[in-house]
């Protein structure tokens, strides 16, 4: 695994010379315009070798291969990255690619060594914490891809709030809700530990205090402390779900997770399916009390409701019909959103129908 450096400063042109990136070769990685109102101050001390714009939302195989394909990112390169989730994931794809002449599609060797470039990266969002994780995701034919494996790991991260001072207000409620759907899974995960729960809780308390004192920098700190969980904890089925709403029908991550986590909430504080974690149920329970603390509530019924209460006053829409999607489409959703080992990583036992259950309810 590559060991990453953190670096917080509120400062952006002081935090890019942390990163030391003068008199190297650079390729500059962003989307299409969120990189425009910096583009002075990366470029007053860093030399852009080449400057390569993902235009894609949400890009697909065919796209990345283009891009990988007419690239001229070399092993002796360093990646600047400077955007929100997708920007990143297409950045760790792209370099992974040329570096082991990889094509999407083929399978990735956990155990084998693959190479590439430094990877540098400037999140522009408060959602993925894609920046301190070794996953990274695309599109195929309607169906989210992951890829995982440590060498997607970025060298450098630098945090900084000055990209989210001027977010469209839906943007940054949809990243908000994207962090603290991935804290509120990565904390109920079979696979999670102390260390993990640390992290998770500790993301959720950073982003509901940006949240009530209306911080960028708790809100940018959240988002990673969350990334950084997620890596010890793998994904869930609320995750699932979220990328098949953006595959098959266009909805954002972070509004497909507001959709399905408060359904999600009640079903795991209720313990509806059978406990699969080996200190079973009451210590599930212990750990769903923290998130209940968090919240100041008493049960996940509360949760559910204060989070819907607050998806909505960030202007987030409380329906699958909101949306256009209707009941004859629950079944896209659910073959396109079922990944087993991600159902699995549930403390309770839960397949298709459950999930078919939760969607009916808010179609």
């Amino acid at each position: 695994m590559i060991e990453q450096k953190l670096i917080f400063e509120s400062n952006l042109k002081l935090g890019l010379k942390e990163l030391h990136l003068e008199n190297k070769s650079v390729v500059l990685i962003t989307g299409k315009s969120s990189y425009l109102r910096f583009e002075k101050i990366i470029k007053s001390d860093i030399q852009i070798r080449e400057h390569i714009q993902i235009t894609d939302s949400n890009p697909d195989d065919v796209t990345l291969t283009e891009l990988a394909q007419s690239c001229g990112i070399r092993m002796t390169d360093n990646v600047l990255v400077f955007g929100g989730g997708s920007v990143i994931d297409a950045a760790k794809i792209i370099s992974f690619m040329v570096a082991n002449n990889f094509e999407l599609g083929n399978e990735l060797n956990s155990s084998q060594h693959y190479k590439s470039p430094r990877l540098h990266i400037v999140p522009t969002t408060c959602g993925t914490g894609s920046e301190s994780n070794c996953f990274a995701n695309y599109y195929k034919d309607k169906k989210r891809v992951l890829l995982s494996h440590p060498c997607l790991m970025p060298n450098q991260v630098l945090l900084n709030e000055e990209p989210l001072k001027k977010l469209p207000k839906l943007v940054f409620a949809s990243s908000l809700v994207n962090a603290i759907g991935q804290s509120l899974e990565s904390t109920w995960s079979l696979n999670a530990t102390e260390a993990s729960q640390a992290l998770s809780i500790g993301a959720l308390k950073y982003l509901l205090s940006a949240i009530n004192a209306k911080s960028l920098k708790d809100a940018v700190l959240g988002a990673n402390t969350a990334g950084r969980s997620t890596q010890l904890t793998g994904l869930g089925v609320a995750d699932a779900i979220s990328h098949s709403l953006t595959a098959n029908f266009g909805i954002s991550y972070g509004e497909g997770m507001s959709l399905i986590i408060p359904p999600l909430l009640v079903y795991n504080f209720k313990g509806q399916g059978e406990c699969r974690h080996p200190q079973g149920k009451e210590y599930i329970d212990k750990v769903l009390g923290k998130i209940s603390e968090s919240f100041e509530v008493n049960n996940g019924v509360e949760a559910s409701i204060y989070l819907r209460e607050f998806f909505k006053s960030l202007g987030l829409r409380e329906k699958l019909s909101d949306y256009g999607i209707k009941r004859k489409d629950i079944s896209t959703i659910l073959e396109s959103g079922y990944i087993e080992d991600q159902y699995k990583n549930n403390p309770f036992e839960i397949g298709k129908a459950e999930v078919e259950s939760m969607l009916l309810s808010i179609v």
